[in-house]
């Protein structure tokens, strides 16, 4: 909070209290989490260390089970594109993490994949019922924002937690989806209990 002063007409001052915001005072950037995304995915620049997490591995490998719902219904395309993902995402992540080509591939194909899954259930004219497509989107929604948390990571030991759950929300949130559509269930609450 700041205190300014203002003179009025008449010789008299008043003292008038504004409150800055954390932006205005330049403590926090206002942020720009898409443009750095898009310039990441150009530049294929490096972000963090280089050092290799089990977990991370793993964690990436959980994309694949989101092909398992496209395998059972021989939807071979999309079962393709998250075995992509998940290979992407473990060389990026664990295997090659300094080579700026494959950054840039698992940022390409990982942002494709991941938005045009949901979006083409989302708003294509179909069978998914109106409470379907809101739950799609909400978990799409909370995935981005998991996803956003582990970008902020300014450690190792928080990059490999922070990555591993944004693999886990993002697989959870997918499988949901994979498993729903690929089986024909467009969402029914009544068929939860």
């Amino acid at each position: 909070m700041r205190n300014r002063q203002m003179s009025s007409e008449g010789g008299t001052t008043t003292t008038v209290c504004e409150e800055q915001s954390a932006f205005a005072k330049g403590t926090l950037k206002r942020p720009n989490s898409l443009q750095r995304h898009l310039h990441l995915m150009r530049s294929g620049e490096i972000v963090r260390d280089g050092k290799f997490s089990l977990i991370v591995a793993l964690s990436s490998l959980l994309f694949l089970f989101v092909a398992i719902p496209h395998l059972q219904t021989h939807s071979y395309w999309w079962a393709a594109l998250w075995g992509l993902v998940s290979l992407c995402s473990l060389l990026a992540d664990s295997l090659m993490t300094q080579n700026k080509f494959i950054n840039t591939a698992d940022r390409v194909v990982a942002t494709l994949v991941f938005f045009a899954y949901p979006i083409r259930i989302i708003f294509w004219p179909g069978p998914a019922s109106w409470d379907f497509r809101l739950a799609i989107g909400t978990l799409t929604a909370l995935s981005l924002c998991v996803l956003q948390w582990a970008r902020g990571a300014k450690q190792h030991s928080e990059f490999v937690l922070r990555q591993s759950l944004w693999h886990l929300v993002g697989t959870l949130s997918l499988y949901y989806t994979a498993h729903k559509c690929s089986h024909g269930h467009h969402h029914n609450w009544y068929a939860l209990y």
